[in-house]
């Protein structure tokens, strides 16, 4: 399963995507605590499209699909913590791995690391995957419900309050059906900011 963290700090409803932060706590533990972004295609704004002549299409869906997906996670202010996207070996990363849900089902997706993706440690934590191609509906003919990057936080300063923001832009490939004219793909591009949440730094 690809399992969502219990507590989710902020979320954002932007054009095309869901995006939220998810936590296993409503405070940050010093030490090490896990961290998730979430991302879910909103498909009741994607199923239909105008093309320029006024005319409506219909999503295909499966010839659609997440082609890119650039994020940040970042501590501003307070203690600030230092976050590690999910590798394959911390010491010598060759791999990023994110976690697809496909009504419930979960897998796993791992990209190599180079110029197409990348990761980036640190108080201004980054995945950037620019060849995703991430399927609205898998082999079996499933939704995407959600796709998952995941991190761990390491954090000093018990007793305060630290402050986190993300943002994200994402890029779709979408293939419309009109009928009597030829099918069209069109790309979307959806850059959005989560808002900024405060949560207390906690001794564990």
């Amino acid at each position: 399963m690809a399992s969502q963290m219990p507590v989710v700090k902020s979320y954002k409803y932007s054009t095309y995507m869901y995006g939220g932060v998810f936590w296993n706590t409503n405070y940050i533990a010093t030490g090490s605590s896990p961290m998730q972004l979430k991302f879910s295609p909103l498909m009741g704004n994607l199923y239909y499209w105008k093309n320029s002549n006024g005319k409506q299409g219909t999503i295909i869906k499966d010839q659609s699909m997440i082609i890119s997906t650039s994020a940040n996670y970042s501590f501003t202010s307070g203690p600030i913590g230092l976050t590690y996207p999910i590798v394959d070996n911390p010491n010598n990363p060759k791999n990023v791995t994110i976690k697809l849900s496909y009504k419930g089902a979960g897998v796993g997706v791992t990209f190599p690391l180079g110029s197409n993706n990348s990761i980036s440690n640190g108080s201004n934590a980054s995945w950037k995957l620019n060849k995703q191609y991430t399927d609205f509906l898998n082999k079996n003919g499933s939704d995407l419900d959600a796709y998952y990057l995941e991190g761990t936080t390491n954090i000093t300063g018990a007793g305060k309050t630290t402050s986190v923001s993300s943002s994200a832009t994402v890029k779709i490939g979408a293939l419309y059906y009109f009928g009597d004219i030829p099918a069209q793909d069109v790309i979307f591009t959806d850059s959005f900011t989560i808002p900024s949440f405060t949560a207390s730094v906690v001794s564990e």
